[in-house]
Formats: C-alpha cells, sequence, structure tokens
C-alpha cells in the first residue's frame, strides 16, 4: 500500500499487514493527491511547486508536468 503525506518521506510504502517498507519521495512534496495507474506507475500531485509528476513504484519520476515553483498562468 502507497500513502502520500506531509512530512519528512511523503510517499510511504507498508505491507499487507501495515508494516513499513519504504519510503521514497523528498521532503520537498506538499502532497495534494496519488493515482494508482493500472500499469503499475503512480501519478503525484504537490500542491507546494505546482506540479504533477509520474513515477514508478520504486520512486524513479518518469514525467514532471510544470515548473517546480511556479504556478501556472491558467
Amino acid at each position: 500500500m502507497y500513502a502520500f503525506q506531509s512530512g519528512s518521506a511523503p510517499d510511504v510504502v507498508f505491507d499487507r499487514d501495515g508494516g513499513f517498507l519504504r519510503s521514497w519521495a523528498k521532503a520537498c512534496f506538499a502532497p495534494h493527491g496519488v493515482y494508482m495507474a493500472p500499469d503499475d506507475t503512480v501519478w503525484l500531485t504537490d500542491d507546494g511547486d505546482h506540479t504533477v509528476r509520474h513515477c514508478t513504484l520504486d520512486g524513479k519520476v518518469l514525467l514532471t508536468l510544470g515548473i517546480p515553483a511556479r504556478r501556472s498562468p491558467t
């Protein structure tokens, strides 16, 4: 199970029993939303730096939409 939260370890992974497995997101995230895609990737929306990141389940960023720390004009 994946959780996206505020704090020093924003993206944490738990096993089926709720035991901590790992964390991989950087503390710069201001979590807003998470979507687990059917292709075993995750989309993370960051309210703090105004981006959306498409990542693998181990944290590799595949795509960043938006410019970090810059609000969209729309």
